[in-house]
């Protein structure tokens, strides 16, 4: 044993802490190391039992997927295929219960159909209407009643009166300003009471609304005007007379089938003429800044002159061959919004010429329009023009020379003066008003005595100079006196290049494609030829006369004449 220089021994337990730690008890760390679990495939040999060899897959052969190639269809038949498919999925479940053409000559076939599952509804507007029904009454005042579905039970006693007097006074003729709930809920009850009113009645009162309040709201009177129409379709009753007086225009606007109201046996072709008029076309005159102005020359004239153009494209069958082209099928339940039950309520299938929903139609139309108010502004003296994309030839001459014998030529659309300036006008200061010149008339007598006058004093200047120098003035004033003479029988002659005489005349025979060739001969555009043409033209006329919206090159009508003056 070996000891250190102290003499203790370096290899005793002095120095290990060991001893001082506490007893290991036996735990995880003591116990063997437990194996991983296997999780891979064992192969396991049976004794006996032979390895099959391994042989390849088959690989299967299928024939190639083909299929006969689809044609294509045409818009056409798409369309007539997917109205048959919408027709079946929309009538399924529907009875037939009348078909038949009708003499409307816009409509070409209507059916009447009602779903044969129908369930009844509510019986209590009909027991209430029954009740109520053959009441009367008189009207004395409006008493104030607001719903959206009007019906008896929410009705008070006050307002139950108010009610019986005003439909006894509707039945009489006269129609006093009510509450619209009031309107709503007789048209109900027309609708609704079939043991009441006949359908003949039906159509009376509710047409005697429509003239009775041809100003009511809009909701309203479309209201009115589309379930006239429902009872007439499903009855085959024709329209009330009553309909075509003042409240036609705006039946013709608000009701959802125009062609039902297009038709009036008794006036021709002349109504229908109007009709195309105010449905068709895409813009309306009285919607015009200037027509507030010249309200009177606007109705007089624009309308008549219209149908007179109509009424030429008709006679060449080019409106009816249009719409003939165009047959669409309208489908709707009837009396759409009312409170209706399902004893009454009918689906309609309405097939009809479009004429109010052609697009060649309703361009035609508000290019007559424009056009004709453009020559009425013509008439009136106003520059302002709007743009008429296309419309023939013999259309644009029937229109001028409807203007030219019905309207004289006034010049009354120069703008007027503001406020401002006619009160500066009216307020003359005080000096002017004290030191005004006093006028004597024009005295042509006068001016002529002054004029001699005046020569005299010239020649007694001549002959206070010598010869040299009379002879010199002498001879300025001749020059003079000449000058003034040519130039008082002078007009000014416009000098015009030979392209733009050639263009301008293209332009009056309306000739574009000659116009065009002009401008190519010239190394020159279209658009660009014409902005020469109106620089030429400027300082002689004061405006453009050639008219470039982009897509069309046209010569201005309001100054065809003076460019006429000019060319020839």
């Amino acid at each position: 044993m070996m000891k250190g220089k102290d003499g203790f021994d370096e290899n005793d337990s002095f120095w290990s802490l060991d001893s001082m730690l506490p007893p290991k008890s036996k735990g995880a760390d003591s116990a063997p190391t437990a194996k991983k679990n296997d999780v891979s495939v064992a192969e396991i040999d049976i004794p006996g039992e032979l390895k099959p060899k391994g042989e390849p897959i088959p690989t299967m052969k299928y024939p190639p997927i083909t299929s006969a190639p689809k044609k294509a269809l045409s818009f056409d038949a798409w369309l007539s295929q997917r109205r048959e498919v919408e027709k079946t999925r929309y009538t399924a479940g529907k009875e037939l219960l009348l078909s038949y053409e009708p003499e409307n000559p816009l409509i070409k076939s209507v059916r009447i159909s009602a779903d044969k599952n129908r369930r009844p509804t509510s019986e209590r507007f009909i027991t209430d209407g029954m009740r109520y029904a053959r009441a009367e009454g008189s009207f004395e005042e409006n008493v104030t009643f607001d719903s959206i579905y009007p019906q008896y039970a929410g009705l008070t006693e006050k307002q139950r009166q108010c009610f019986i007097g005003f439909r006894t006074e509707v039945k009489n003729g006269r129609f006093p300003q009510i509450d619209r709930a009031y309107i709503y809920l007789l048209l109900y009850e027309i609708i609704n009471l079939t043991e009441i009113y006949s359908p003949a009645e039906r159509a009376d009162l509710i047409s005697s609304l429509i003239a009775g309040y041809p100003k009511c709201e809009e909701r309203l009177f479309a209201d009115m005007c589309n379930w006239l129409c429902d009872v007439c379709l499903i009855y085959r009753l024709p329209v009330p007379e009553r309909i075509y007086g003042d409240c036609y225009q705006r039946v013709l606007k608000m009701a959802s089938v125009k062609e039902f109201y297009m038709h009036r046996p008794e006036s021709g072709a002349e109504n229908r003429m109007i009709s195309v008029l105010f449905t068709a076309g895409r813009y309306n005159y009285k919607m015009s800044k200037y027509y507030p102005q010249f309200r009177e020359y606007y109705d007089k004239h624009i309308e008549t002159s219209c149908c007179a153009a109509l009424k030429l494209v008709s006679e060449k069958n080019a409106l009816i061959s249009d719409y003939e082209k165009d047959v669409c099928t309208l489908t709707h339940e009837s009396y759409f919004g009312a409170l209706c039950t399902n004893a009454v309520r009918r689906t309609v299938e309405i097939e009809c010429y479009c004429l109010t929903r052609s697009e060649s139609v309703k361009n035609l139309v508000t290019n007559i329009v424009k056009y004709s108010e453009n020559c009425l502004r013509s008439r009136l003296g106003i520059k302002q023009r709007m743009t008429v994309n296309t419309l023939s030839l013999e259309i644009k001459n029937l229109l001028k020379q409807y203007y030219l014998e019905n309207m004289p030529s006034l010049n009354v659309g120069s703008k007027p003066r503001r406020k401002k300036d006619i009160r500066e006008l009216n307020e003359i200061p005080e000096y002017e008003r004290l030191y005004e010149p006093v006028s004597h008339g024009l005295d042509l007598s006068s001016a002529a005595e002054i004029e001699r006058s005046s020569w005299g004093i010239t020649e007694r200047l001549v002959t206070a100079f010598d010869d040299a120098e009379r002879s010199f003035v002498a001879t300025e004033t001749a020059l003079a006196r000449e000058e003034i003479g040519n130039a008082e029988n002078t007009v000014e002659t416009p000098n015009l290049s030979p392209a733009v005489t050639d263009g301008l005349r293209a332009l009056l025979s309306e000739n574009i494609s000659l116009f065009n060739e002009i401008a190519k001969k010239n190394n020159m555009l279209p658009s660009a030829f014409a902005d020469k043409i109106n620089e030429e033209l400027f300082d002689m006329i004061g405006d453009s006369v050639i008219e470039n919206d982009g897509f069309e090159i046209r010569l201005s009508e309001f100054y065809r004449e003076d460019v006429e003056d000019i060319v020839n």
